[in-house]
């Protein structure tokens, strides 16, 4: 039977018959199909149509949709579910090896394998950095729409630099509390900015501290530890 579209012979093992071997003492080995000696028409109509008259195909097997044919919304449906594991088997599951060799020879340029390698990595590449780009790109946008995140990564920059325990997860309060702890001689200002950013997060808008006073903070702080660790001049 022809598949849909005529692009590949559908050949079920209901059509199928055996075939024997047996010596033959003038011929040897010679190969013998009994089918076609007892039942010519099985091989040339297959067994559906050499069936037909007893109307006993696939008796048993009510729910296969070899049955219908003569119905053409089920046999439409058969063709294209078998059109699709057709196509599924040449391209997915059989995809390796030969069929790999024959598609790279239609493309242009007679590409081989060394060169198809160097188009996939380049590739990839390309998607890597369309990727960074768009996160880089999505971040600008979130600083722009949110004047405070910008304040807000650089106050957990200056955490990280200093080991305190304290990351995105916590609340401002806690990250300042943490930082009070290890820099006790600046708590009282590192926890009045850990309640002030608390403040832009968790209360309404016109109730909140503006971005300029928020950065007016935080500038000291950001300095705070380079004013320790400079060296002291002696006169």
């Amino acid at each position: 039977e022809s598949g849909l579209n005529d692009e590949y012979l559908i050949i079920r093992q209901y059509d199928a018959h055996a075939w024997v071997e047996a010596w033959l003492p003038e011929s040897g080995w010679i190969r013998l199909d009994p089918t076609a000696m007892i039942a010519p028409e099985r091989i040339e109509l297959g067994l559906r149509e050499s069936m037909r008259a007893e109307g006993s195909f696939l008796e048993n097997s009510w729910a296969s949709p070899e049955r219908y044919q003569d119905l053409a919304m089920v046999n439409w449906l058969r063709l294209r579910a078998d059109a699709m594991n057709f196509y599924w088997q040449r391209w997915v599951v059989g995809y390796q090896g030969q069929t790999q060799l024959s598609l790279f020879s239609r493309l242009p340029g007679n590409l081989g394998l060394r060169e198809l390698g160097f188009a996939t990595a380049g590739l990839v590449a390309f998607l890597i950095t369309l990727s960074g780009l768009y996160a880089l790109w999505r971040q600008r946008q979130q600083q722009r729409q949110d004047p405070y995140r910008r304040l807000y990564q650089r106050w957990l920059n200056w955490l990280k630099r200093q080991n305190i325990a304290a990351g995105p997860e916590d609340s401002p309060t806690y990250q300042a509390a943490m930082a009070a702890q290890a820099l006790p001689q600046y708590g009282s200002r590192l926890r009045q900015f850990g309640q002030a950013l608390n403040q832009v997060y968790y209360r309404p808008p016109e109730q909140s501290p503006t971005p300029g006073q928020i950065k007016k903070a935080l500038d000291p702080i950001t300095r705070l530890r380079r004013r320790q660790q400079a060296p002291v001049k002696r006169k």
